[in-house]
């Protein structure tokens, strides 16, 4: 018997969601700064500095006040410099044109397609699912991660997403 491509096994299975989303610097951008308020660290830092000033450690309010400072600026401008390489290296792989992702899910498998080529990731294989405001954050177990975009879903209905996911992947859908 003849092994099926990725894109043969999603022709021949139905689907149940489809979502096209655009890799553009400010979509990737605003993931990145989105999962960076989501991170402890974040906040963790002007709390120390407030703990630091209460215990009257000034000096160590002073080095953790200047370290936080510099990490508020800095990273930002870091996601935005690697948010830019990542659209140029995409638009350099696909000759200089911007790529339309497509992520197909049907019964057993999610499906991504983009600049012609499909991979297929069974349900199995998802290591975690986040929401954030404007996309799904779908991350397997070998660290392959898929933006789906909130707006994008040309079938299904979006209100209906959180819970197949859960349903097939068995992973809570985390905020």
């Amino acid at each position: 018997m003849e092994k099926l491509s990725a894109f043969e096994k999603m022709q021949s299975e139905t689907p149940f969601f489809q979502n096209v989303c655009h890799y553009t610097v400010s979509n990737i951008y605003k993931f990145q700064l989105t999962f960076l308020l989501k991170n402890p660290i974040f906040y963790l830092l002007p709390v120390s500095v407030l703990l630091c000033i209460l215990v009257k450690a000034y000096q160590i309010a002073l080095f953790v006040g200047i370290f936080s400072l510099v990490y508020y600026i800095f990273i930002p401008v870091l996601y935005y410099v690697s948010a830019k390489k990542t659209v140029e290296r995409i638009k350099e792989r696909n000759f200089g044109k911007n790529v339309e992702n497509t992520v197909t899910f049907t019964e057993n498998a999610l499906y991504n397609t983009a600049s012609g080529n499909t991979i297929g990731i069974e349900y199995g294989a998802v290591k975690k699912v986040m929401s954030f405001k404007d996309c799904y954050y779908i991350v397997t177990k070998t660290n392959q991660a898929f933006l789906v975009s909130k707006e994008g879903f040309t079938m299904g209905d979006a209100a209906a997403f959180p819970a197949f996911l859960k349903e097939k992947t068995g992973k809570k859908v985390r905020p």
